[in-house]
């Protein structure tokens, strides 16, 4: 995110709540006392919101489940070929 666009967007933020979050001058920027309390209140429920993001996306490393195929008899007996036997009986 380009620094006009995260300015734009607290600015927004600021005007939505009606509160300064930041004081700004031309050297530093720091939290106000209500920016303050802000990150505080919301810092729980963004480690919440990352936490079920890094589950979610954990799901996706490894597939899991029951793989069917409805096929034709002569491709189906082409599968056995790349399975290891013990996995045959599992073919129905």
């Amino acid at each position: 995110m380009s620094t006009s666009a995260l300015s734009n967007a607290v600015s927004k933020l600021e005007a939505q709540l009606g509160v300064r979050l930041f004081n700004r001058t031309t050297r530093s920027v720091s939290l106000t006392e209500a920016g303050q309390r802000f990150v505080e209140q919301v810092s729980p429920a963004l480690k919440d919101l990352h936490s079920a993001l890094d589950t979610v996306r954990s799901q996706q490393e490894a597939p899991a489940g029951t793989l069917r195929i409805n096929t034709f008899a002569t491709a189906g007996r082409e599968v056995p070929a790349g399975l290891p036997p013990e996995k045959w009986s599992s073919l129905k």
